[in-house]
């Protein structure tokens, strides 16, 4: 969890070509820190207690959990921001075609 924390400012640098500091804090983004921790726990379940126990069955339940809840929540932003930037579009032609005025 904590290394996937840690690589997103690096990773972000690959593809933005600046690096941000704020995302070795902050939440979402990829590589999902909450992802990669409870695949660890699940991974630390299997190794400690074994696949065919109930506490494996339980740390595997959770963590289908968080991934789905967390690629659903990626989603909904995704067309969130769809629908944002089109409203930008359409408030700026509006302004800069003189629509608009301040009254």
């Amino acid at each position: 969890m904590i290394l996937a924390q840690l690589l997103k400012p690096f990773i972000n640098a690959l593809f933005e070509r600046r690096f941000t500091w704020h995302l070795l804090v902050s939440t979402g983004g990829m590589p999902s820190s909450h992802t990669a921790g409870v695949i660890a726990l699940v991974t630390s379940i299997a190794f400690t207690q074994g696949v065919g126990t109930v506490y494996f069955a339980i740390a595997a339940t959770f963590a289908a959990v968080v991934i789905h809840d967390s690629m659903g929540i990626r989603r909904e932003a995704g067309k969130q921001a769809e629908v944002i930037n089109e409203w930008s579009r359409i408030l700026s032609d509006i302004h800069r075609e003189g629509q608009f005025t301040p009254e």
